[in-house]
């Protein structure tokens, strides 16, 4: 009933303020040009998106009232707001303009990744005022999924405002936002905005699955959040004060952490074990970006991938507190045939580290003799790439030919990349299991997804479940298999097969 009340709430108004809209003048506002603008005042907002389904909320309509303070008064006028900077964060938009003077609340909010997807607000995050030579900062906003094709959006309490961002992404007018001088909403937050508890409570999604050494299991997600199965099946959510999307984790060996995970701006987390909080890393001097890869150790050093636009750096430092940290190398990633975004993959091997890219080419670090090597890929594109905890590395690359974009290719390599093997093709990385064997799934436009089995390195194939529910597996070295089961409106949900995928039994989070 709560969920129920406060969907009510956020939308309410939504269909009476688009109504009496009547006949509205739409003004789309570009960002800020660099200094102070001439004409209006400066506002600014961040949205974090805690969803899948939103691949990039890249406009904002605001409705500006004529008269009352009610969203039901009459609105003569809208403007859209745009991003400040594209592809800044996974999950995380900017926006900044000018407004002129008067009352506003959140319309709509648009999603760039989808054409004609839009997340109607109708005012239910309250009204914020416009003043002539009063900056306006209204922090972040979150987005997250209730149910079905439900989403909730509200206020977050963990950033306020906008001042990191502004400082990194647009510095010529942070100026302008000094804390003395800036306002922000009208009013408190309701006691129904609850979209960020909701949010942390529910993190979306699952990525990189990685099994520890003591048989649990790591994935991260999004709010700052990892999902954390212990060796005897029991899930829980590690939470840090963070609300950044967290890309990956990575097992370590130090005195104070068991576990490593980065993400969004930056963000580098530690796990101490036998605790159930993520802790902040103070980076040091690690120039600023998303963190893309990581690999090291408290010998060897540390070695951290940082993404800024379509350009990866690859930095070192002796440690990772307070790191001192130096440019190694540095790729550029740009676009794919027909504008298809490029793809960059950096994972530790144990005796050093390797990283490749949508390019193809293998680069290999050595940690004892610090020497770089290069191993050829299969010769076209690079789509995914994923190693098994057998060490059997595994990649998918786009097919020749005329259908070429829509088909894919399979190679496995069991020796880090000297020679590859190619197998039946798969849309997933293939898998294998402790005793060698391997795991695919198949798929068509005209069959549904069903997984296969191989003994024999992909020259055989054995069907072994017809209607498998996840579409990402993990073998563990116990020699059961960890599914995941892709579902965008609810947090990741897992299930467990003892018998090599034939049979599967539903786990839950605690």
């Amino acid at each position: 009933m709560f969920i129920k009340n406060l969907v009510a709430n956020v939308f309410a108004g939504a269909v009476s303020a688009l109504m009496l809209g009547g006949c509205v003048t739409t003004h789309v506002q570009r960002p800020l040009s660099v200094g102070v603008p001439s004409e209006g005042t400066a506002v600014t907002v961040s949205i974090t998106a805690n969803t899948d389904e939103v691949n990039g909320l890249g406009q904002i309509t605001l409705g500006r009232l004529s008269s009352g303070d009610a969203v039901s008064s009459l609105v003569l006028q809208r403007y859209i707001l745009n991003q400040v900077a594209k592809d800044m964060a996974r999950d995380t938009t900017l926006f900044m303009g000018t407004l002129p003077p008067g009352k506003y609340y959140f319309s709509q909010l648009a999603d760039s990744g989808k054409s004609n997807r839009y997340i109607k607000m109708g005012g239910g995050l309250g009204l914020f005022t416009v003043e002539e030579g009063k900056p306006v900062d209204l922090g972040r906003l979150i987005v997250t999924p209730l149910y079905g094709e439900r989403v909730l959006v509200g206020r977050s309490v963990r950033v306020r405002d906008n001042r990191t961002l502004l400082e990194r992404y647009s510095p010529e007018h942070l100026k302008l936002f000094a804390p003395e001088k800036t306002v922000n909403w009208s009013g408190s937050r309701s006691d129904t905005d609850r979209a960020e508890e909701v949010a942390m409570a529910r993190p979306t999604g699952a990525e990189c699955v990685t099994e520890l050494p003591d048989g649990s299991v790591a994935a991260a997600t999004r709010m700052g959040t990892v999902l954390w199965r212990s060796p005897e099946g029991t899930w829980k959510q590690l939470a840090s004060d963070k609300i950044e999307t967290l890309n990956c984790v990575q097992p370590v060996q130090m005195p104070d952490a068991d576990l490593l995970a980065f993400g969004e701006f930056g963000t580098l987390l530690r796990h101490a074990p036998g605790q159930n909080k993520l802790e902040p890393i103070d980076t040091g001097n690690l120039p600023y970006g998303n963190l893309v890869g990581l690999a090291g150790n408290m010998d060897a050093g540390w070695y951290v991938a940082v993404q800024r636009n379509n350009e990866v750096t690859i930095y070192h430092s002796a440690r990772l507190e307070r790191g001192e940290w130096n440019q190694v190398r540095s790729e550029k990633l740009g676009k794919w045939l027909l504008n298809q975004d490029t793809w960059f993959w950096l994972r530790d091997i144990g005796t050093g580290f390797a990283y490749t890219s949508t390019k193809g080419t293998l680069h290999l670090y050595d940690y004892a003799s610090g020497q770089w090597s290069e191993r050829a890929m299969p010769d076209r594109r690079v789509d995914a790439m994923r190693i098994s905890g057998s060490g059997m590395w595994s990649l998918i690359t786009q097919g020749y030919g005329p259908f070429a974009i829509t088909s894919r290719d399979a190679f496995v390599s069991v020796n880090q990349g000297q020679t590859w093997q190619e197998v039946t093709a798969s849309h997933i990385p293939l898998v294998q299991r402790t005793d060698g064997t391997l795991l695919r799934f198949e798929s068509s436009l005209m069959s549904d997804t069903t997984l296969h089995a191989s003994s024999d390195m992909g020259k055989t194939w054995t069907l072994v479940d017809a209607k498998p529910k996840s579409r990402e597996l993990t073998p563990l070295k116990s020699g059961a298999i960890l599914g995941k089961i892709t579902r965008w409106s609810v947090p990741a949900q897992f299930e467990i097969s003892n018998d090599g995928g034939k049979s599967w039994t539903a786990e839950s989070m605690k």
